[in-house]
């Protein structure tokens, strides 16, 4: 993440390191008396910042970048909420938990930013960099991974019997709507619009799981590696080559093709659906009979010559077919709806003053 350690990121959202010598400039806010610093404050807001990076035009938004600041204050006065929690509740980490998270943390450290894969020794000495980089001892970071596990293990233990597992009839419903979302794009009711994005998600899920699809191969040949011009006169040769039966299809694979995520899979792409080669893809490749080849098309990327080895028509969605996924994201509401409403009751309670940072 941008301007933010590995380790930073790894731990930070869910435990908070103890406060430097306090000074009014240096606190941004106290809960409890316990304060957050500056440092602390912009640690986490880059981490939140940089993950709202990721979705396009987000950061351009008038105002998105003060309400995701202000998010990352709020999660962290959160997460200091549970950590008092957690430690007036007296919850106890074993020894053991501790060395399983920290061997699970190591273990993101085990392949390199060029993809290879590090020894035992190269590992350590990647986690001990990062941990340099963020400015903690193997104490203090030990301290984290343990308040970060009794956060969790008190949420787990204190919401699992409020969550509310849901009744088939009402799983049944959630099905039914969605499919009635996919015909008519009018959100279900029963849903608030924070809901939206799960139910979008899994319509589309839903949608995509019957979908009409073909099994393709193809030859490629990529803008990447000439011009376009260029591309489309050896997409062409290799046509030809293949038209007149100078080549089978496996050999113009080998011959031709610049994709090389599927050359040793002699040009197998998998199962395609609607919409993900494009308009003028789709008109050729589900018009075209299993065992055939197309003429030269022309993608965002290059020129390419598919071959339909299956088709499958357009399935039926089943109930019984989704019931477990769709109970699932069900319970997975539930589950979120109870810990909004656990933080409401951690905050009634407690004394939050903003110092550096004001409230949003």
């Amino acid at each position: 993440m941008k301007n933010t350690s590995k380790i930073t990121a790894l731990v930070l959202m869910l435990a908070v390191a103890p406060a430097a010598a306090e000074t009014v400039g240096s606190i941004a806010a106290k809960v409890n008396n316990e304060p957050i610093t500056m440092a602390d404050y912009n640690k986490t807001k880059n981490i939140v910042l940089s993950q709202y990076s990721a979705i396009p035009g987000f950061m351009s938004q008038p105002g998105n970048i003060e309400k995701a600041e202000a998010m990352a204050l709020e999660q962290m006065i959160d997460n200091i909420l549970l950590k008092q929690k957690a430690k007036a509740a007296k919850i106890k980490i074993y020894e053991r938990e501790l060395e399983n998270r920290i061997s699970d943390i190591r273990k993101q450290f085990s392949v390199a930013k060029d993809g290879k894969v590090l020894n035992a020794q190269q590992t350590e000495a990647a986690f001990r960099e990062e941990l340099r980089k963020s400015g903690q001892t193997m104490e203090e970071f030990r301290k984290e991974v343990n308040n970060e596990l009794m956060v969790r293990k008190l949420v787990q233990d204190t919401l699992r019997p409020r969550i509310k597992v849901p009744s088939d009839s009402e799983v049944r419903t959630f099905f039914d709507n969605v499919v009635s979302y996919n015909k008519t794009a009018k959100f279900p009711d029963g849903f608030s619009r924070e809901d939206e994005t799960m139910v979008k998600a899994v319509a589309a899920k839903l949608k995509e799981a019957v979908a009409e699809r073909v099994r393709l191969r193809h030859v490629y040949c990529s803008f990447d590696t000439g011009t376009e011009a260029a591309a489309k006169a050896k997409a062409e040769k290799a046509y030809k080559e293949l038209s007149s039966g100078a080549i089978d299809f496996d050999a113009a694979v080998e011959k031709y093709s610049e994709d090389r995520d599927t050359l040793n899979r002699f040009g197998d792409m998998g199962y395609i659906i609607r919409g993900i080669l494009g308009d003028e893809a789709d008109k050729v490749i589900f018009a075209m009979p299993v065992g055939g080849n197309s003429k030269p098309v022309k993608t965002a990327h290059g020129w390419h010559i598919f071959r339909v080895e299956e088709k499958r028509a357009e399935q039926k969605i089943r109930y019984s077919a989704v019931r477990e996924e769709l109970s699932g994201f069900l319970a997975e509401k539930n589950y979120r709806e109870e810990y909004s409403k656990y933080l409401k009751e951690l905050r009634k309670d407690a004394k939050i003053d903003y110092i550096g940072v004001s409230k949003k």
